[in-house]
């Protein structure tokens, strides 16, 4: 069933998609109005270590910016070193429903630097949209191209494509 995909990418990410049909997922963990998941901490990840930054380097003024984060994430390559970051820093709704998830780091050792770190946030908040892609793609919906929309999306890694 073709649909279009949408993403709200904000403190929470939002995945969305208007069907041409009603989807039953008899697990709960798409809300099927219109096929709806929200990953609780997205960009709200992000801002969490860009706040943990500011609170090493002297408080909030001296948080560095969001265009400063893409570019030290930029540093590192995919799949930061090895490190995973799992982004439940709040629970999680799906495809996870579980106010008591918790986030975690995996594979964190002493030569893992900022960047991998940062790198490793973002990467762990696509995943989790991507889980619930897949879980749409699982139910039968057929993405169209996915539009993107919220704070989360204005910012790019230098080099690469949107």
């Amino acid at each position: 069933m073709a649909c279009v995909v949408g993403v709200d990418l904000g403190t929470s990410g939002v995945v969305y998609m208007q069907t041409d049909g009603v989807i039953h997922d008899s697990s709960g963990a798409m809300h099927t109005f219109q096929l709806m998941g929200g990953v609780l901490s997205a960009a709200g990840s992000l801002a969490w270590v860009r706040g943990l930054a500011g609170g090493f380097a002297g408080g909030a003024a001296s948080c560095p910016d969001y265009d400063d984060l893409m570019h030290l994430a930029s540093r590192s390559p995919p799949g930061a070193r090895g490190l995973v970051f799992l982004p439940y820093l709040t629970g999680e709704r799906s495809p996870h429903d579980d106010p008591d998830a918790r986030a975690a780091w995996f594979g964190l050792i002493a030569r893992h630097e900022a960047s991998d770190i940062v790198r490793a946030v973002l990467e762990g908040v696509a995943f989790a949209l991507k889980d619930l892609l897949t879980l749409a793609m699982n139910l039968g919906a057929r993405p169209l191209p996915v539009r993107i929309a919220g704070g989360g999306s204005r910012g790019a890694l230098p080099g690469s494509s949107r």
